[in-house]
């Protein structure tokens, strides 16, 4: 199911790298990301039980980096939104530390740039944000620190849409 997500030709187009990736790196990166305990990545399912997409955050310190991708047969529903904000939420549960969570995204994804936006996520100045793009690829990188406090009452003050 990863794989399928991972090489829709909508997320690879979305992606920096975006050639498709075939089954046999997916599988040795896969295995890579079981075993890492800085690597949290979780599955959303609709009420139906559905998968509808994953959101992952790989830690570094503290910088969460975040990935997320949405089944093409639930994409502009709200699930994006919902993602975000419950894996934000399951995350601070998991680990119970403060984070400051990095989520990068070409500039011509202005739905992903949007979702970022309406979740309370700052844009980096464009001199930040160059150490993160030297080849210029186009990349907008937005940040938001989170505590174990995050919860969903708070996200929905946030103004997060469901």
């Amino acid at each position: 199911m990863l794989w399928r997500w991972v090489n829709d030709p909508a997320v690879r187009q979305a992606s920096f790298q975006t050639e498709p990736i075939a089954w046999a790196e997916h599988e040795v990166w896969f295995r890579g990301k079981q075993n890492d305990r800085n690597c949290h990545q979780y599955i959303a399912a609709e009420e139906r039980g559905q998968h509808v997409g994953q959101i992952r955050f790989d830690i570094h310190a503290m910088l969460a980096e975040i990935d997320y991708s949405i089944d093409e047969r639930f994409r502009g529903q709200g699930f994006g939104a919902a993602l975000l904000k419950n894996g934000i939420t399951q995350l601070m549960r998991d680990i119970k530390r403060p984070l400051i969570l990095q989520g990068s995204v070409k500039k011509e994804n202005r739905k992903s740039r949007h979702l970022f936006e309406k979740a309370g996520f700052i844009r980096l100045n464009q001199k930040q944000e160059t150490q993160f793009d030297e080849e210029n690829k186009g990349r907008c990188v937005y940040r938001l620190r989170v505590t174990p406090a995050y919860t969903e009452e708070i996200a929905e003050r946030q103004a997060v849409p469901i």
